[in-house]
């Protein structure tokens, strides 16, 4: 019978010195001297000769890595076949984590055992090295053998599966189906099996030891499943013991009896699960310099926004907020619709479901969302806000779900294997406030409530790993959203009555494919196609629909020839079917246009039909150059054609990166941003045909220290020049040799500049959280006075406080506190009678010369999580305005605009939820 083993021996190799900055001396001194030396007996129980290596000089204070988890490799079978065996030499790089970042072969035994064991290694587990009681990283050179051994056999025996193990610990039992067939060797022995995994999860640990002590002390390591098997016990009682790394220890009491066979079912509860999962990633190339990234428990228990991953964005610096909560996003002084969000590199119609409740994108399926608030690469387009990227995660290697309940809500959700390097991911969300809200609400002639607000959502993703080439994802995703009501008197001095209906959806399906050769070429190619639907309707008076088929393609390479440049080269391209029906006032008011002044702007409407097909590709060309170490130049150029005003634009963008030291790095960039006009804006009926994209240039110029691995702070100088922005005109022009309104022109300017200041801790231990904090002004020329006034969303002061603590017991408490000027407003003097409308024209003061009240609100919420053997329940309580504060969202004016008061918001917010997660 055949036994394969492997010999792990390591020591500290050297590294190269390091130039001394400041304090971080004693970082460089510990990576470039210790030692590490792992000997133990081998596994056939052999002694093993001792290491004749000397260790080199170790600081003092310095303590090396422990291995805690071994992985076994698989055998090569063509080695296996001819009987060959080899040695790995391999360099390992362990953060202060104890993960294996990098793995690199120094020396050689053949490809097919050098990639055994770089597999392998990549998953090891070390207790992280320490330098006076402080992880720190460290390079150490592992050696990790393949032998083959020839054991007696008492019997004929079923050659079990070929595994290579470490010296340092005992064999691992043989797969399930052969611990079931396997008989018992020794007159009156037992056998003592079973599985070792995470309570609530099911998720099996892997090379962990367990123990039988008693008369005689007997050991095992559980195998990839969490499967182990103790052969040959003697009957007796026992304690098991069970002493696995971040788990509590189990000690409990057994009894072997004569000639049978024990099966135990462990379930032993995680320690981690009272600490935040650190993610620590290898680091590469970045091209966009100025991005905030979160992890997914920052996600999901923010408080205020229900585990919304979008909504977590509302609490970065630079993102003001926006009056009533409404979910539209305002980065660095710019309007709400001129930020793209992108799920899965794909620009998505709908941010939020009705009100902004919550976003149309389950928030577990986050895997890390990108912020960029400015001077974002040429990959992005299309937009002169900011940017926001949600990328979603693949399903998991094991079965795993929840039902989730609250007030607002139920989902579903389920992900799990499907064949061999397949997992699928699928979640269902739909509001329940329709079931009730009828039952609740008071009968009203003048209002009746015919659809409540209602909406869904929907994801299901498949990800395929076919090699390690290649890679293909399937998902297939989308909203609905839906509110209805009569209104049988009119509304305010108008005659607008009759039925009022505002309806949205969009269905998506998008494919990818990633191909990797090596690190020197890499390919994405996205495709989407679905459709979005609209449907407004605003009593007898006004009415708007859209049914817009589209499809988006992304292609993409990049190819780094050499480690100091990397070049990326892509596609964006959108083509779009448009049919739309407009009936609606020509001159309908605008951001900015003002009062109307109680005038019936609904008294002439026009109808206006739109089918045509709109293309929008774009071309875009970067380099990431490093000519040294510590800089990054990255200039690229995007091409746009705008299909709907037929016109090109070339954006220019220039980023820079540079490290002078290891703990600080300074940024800037300059750039073009280009977006098109909306088809209200260009169409003849109702806007200008002539109209074309408007323009802002960003300028950024920022430093960030990171203190340690979890905590950093930040600051960020922006300004914005806003040109060809589209604008409100009373002028004729000849068009097609008539005189006709110009209606809108892109004469608009605008600036925003201001500073940002960010302090995060990023999730480690026990807390993660941030304090951010935005100065800024945002400004239109108004094109009469030629004086710059306020924006209409400007908020000079945004600051945040956001926490999150676990105090243990499975509860997490969370908490955000929020403190922002109020929006400015025209303030109103009086009113002048109209006898022609029946009403009060308002006597309007200067432009946004008045400001609303400071808003300030503070949110709390609590998880608890409790774990039985399979499965968890979690509850939480989430609510939003804990004080009660009535913050001033607006104003309403009174018949003759003589006197005002504030409209606020909700004063108080709650939402419990239960979550059963198995």
């Amino acid at each position: 019978m055949l036994k394969i083993t492997a010999d792990v021996r390591g020591r500290m190799m050297q590294k190269p010195k390091r130039p001394k900055v400041q304090w971080f001396v004693w970082l460089g001194f510990c990576l470039a001297v210790g030692s590490l030396l792992l000997i133990s007996p081998n596994a056939s129980a052999q002694p093993t000769p001792p290491n004749t290596a000397k260790p080199a000089a170790t600081p003092q204070g310095f303590v090396p890595p422990k291995l805690l988890q071994f992985v076994q490799a698989p055998y090569p079978k063509e080695a296996l076949k001819a009987r060959k065996t080899g040695a790995v030499l391999l360099q390992l790089i362990v953060d202060a984590t104890g993960k294996v970042v990098k793995a690199t072969v120094v020396e050689s035994a053949g490809a097919e055992f050098d990639q055994a064991a770089l597999s392998a290694v990549q998953r090891f587990a070390f207790q992280p090295a320490t330098f006076k009681g402080k992880p720190v990283p460290v390079r150490i050179a592992y050696r990790y053998r393949f032998t083959l051994q020839t054991i007696a056999a008492s019997r004929p025996a079923t050659r079990p599966k070929p595994v290579s193990l470490p010296t340092t610990q005992a064999a691992l039992p043989p797969p399930r189906r052969a611990i079931e067939s396997r008989t018992l060797d020794s007159a009156g022995a037992s056998m003592v099996r079973g599985f070792l995994r995470e309570r609530g999860t099911r998720r099996p640990i892997e090379g962990a030891p367990v123990y039988l002590l008693g008369r005689k002390r007997y050991q095992a390591i559980t195998d990839p499943e969490g499967a182990f098997a103790i052969p040959n016990v003697q009957p007796g009682r026992y304690r098991f013991v069970a002493p696995v790394p971040n788990f509590e220890k189990l000690r409990q009491t057994v009894t072997v009896a004569r000639k049978k066979t024990l099966d135990l079912q462990v379930y032993l509860r995680s320690t981690s699960e009272e600490l935040f999962q650190s993610v620590t990633r290898a680091k590469r190339q970045r091209l966009e310099i100025h991005q905030q990234s979160l992890q997914e428990e920052e996600i999901r228990i923010a408080p205020g926004t229900q585990g919304d991953p979008l909504k977590v964005i509302q609490n970065l610096p630079g993102v003001a907020r926006t009056p009533l909560n409404a979910g539209a996003f305002i980065v660095r002084g710019s309007a709400p619709g001129d930020t793209r969000t992108y799920l899965d590199g794909h620009q998505i119609p709908q941010l939020y479901h009705f009100g902004g409740l919550t976003a149309v994108v389950n928030g577990d399926m986050a895997q890390r969302l990108d912020f960029i608030p400015g001077g974002f690469s040429v990959a992005y387009g299309r937009g002169m806000g900011g940017v926001i990227h949600l990328q979603t995660r693949p399903g998991k290697d094991r079965f795993h779900g929840y039902v989730d309940l609250d007030i607002i809500d139920v989902g579903l959700f389920l992900e799990g294997p499907l064949w061999k390097g397949a997992t699928f991911v699928a979640s269902f969300r739909r509001s329940h406030l329709d079931l009730f809200l009828n039952l609740i609400l008071p009968q009203n002639r003048a209002f009746d409530l015919t659809v409540a607000p209602r909406y869904y959502d929907y994801q299901f993703k498949i990800d395929w790993n076919v090699d390690r080439h290649n890679r293909l994802t399937l998902m297939y995703f989308g909203s609905g959203d839906k509110l209805s009501f009569l209104r049988s008197e009119p509304v305010g001095r108008s005659d607008i009555r009759g039925d009022f209906l505002f309806y949205t959806a969009f269905h998506r399906l998008n494919f990818s494919w990633a191909f990797r050769l090596g690190n020197t070429f890499e390919h994405d190619l996205a495709v989407q196609i679905g459709t979005t639907s609209t449907d407004t309707k605003g009593g007898d008076q006004f009415a708007f629909g859209l049914f817009e088929p589209i499809l988006s393609i992304r292609d993409e390479m990049r190819w780094t020839p050499f480690k100091q440049l990397m070049i990326r080269a892509g596609l964006d391209m959108r083509l779009r079917y448009e049919e739309q029906r407009f009936d609606a006032p020509p001159s309908t008011p605008r951001v900015g246009d003002g009062n109307t002044g109680g005038t019936n702007i609904l008294r002439d409407l026009k109808e206006n039909l739109i089918n045509t097909w709109i293309p929008e590709p774009a071309l875009y060309l970067e380099a990431a150059w490093m000519p040294i170490p510590s800089l990054r130049i990255v200039p690229g150029i995007r091409v746009d054609f705008f299909g709907r005003t037929k016109e090109f634009t070339f954006d220019p963008r220039f980023n820079v990166a540079w490290d002078p030291i290891k703990m600080l790095t300074l940024k800037a960039s300059v750039g073009l941003f280009s977006q098109p006009a909306s088809g209200l804006n260009s169409s003849e009926m109702f806007g200008n045909p002539d109209i074309r994209a408007e323009k802002a240039m960003h300028y950024v110029l920022g430093a960030e220290v990171r203190w340690t691995e979890f905590f950093a702070t930040e600051v960020n100088g922006y300004y914005k020049d806003l040109s060809g922005l589209v604008v409100s005109s009373s002028d004729v022009v000849v068009r097609n040799g008539q005189e006709v309104p110009e209606r809108v022109t892109n004469k608009g300017q605008g600036r925003a500049y201001g500073v940002e200041f960010l302090i995060r801790h990023k999730p480690h231990g026990k807390f993660f959280g941030w304090i951010s904090y935005t100065l800024g002004r945002s400004e239109r020329l108004n094109r009469t006075t030629q004086e710059w006034e306020l924006f209409n969303f400007d908020q000079t002061h945004i600051l945040t406080l956001l926490g999150a603590y676990k105090i243990g017991w499975g509860l997490t408490l969370s908490a955000r506190f929020r403190l922002v000027s109020g929006n400015p407003y025209t303030p109103y003097t009086g009113g002048i009678y109209n006898a022609d409308s029946f009403g009060y024209l308002p006597i309007r003061g200067k432009t946004n010369s008045a400001r609303a009240e400071l808003f300030h609100q503070l949110d709390l919420r609590l998880d608890y999580e409790y774990a039985f053997p399979t499965w968890k329940m979690i509850f939480y309580l989430d609510v939003q305005n804990v004080y009660y504060q009535l913050n001033q969202e607006g104003r309403i004016n009174n018949y003759d605009y003589t006197k005002q008061a504030p409209l606020t918001g909700i004063p108080i917010l709650p939402s419990i939820g239960i979550k059963a997660q198995f």
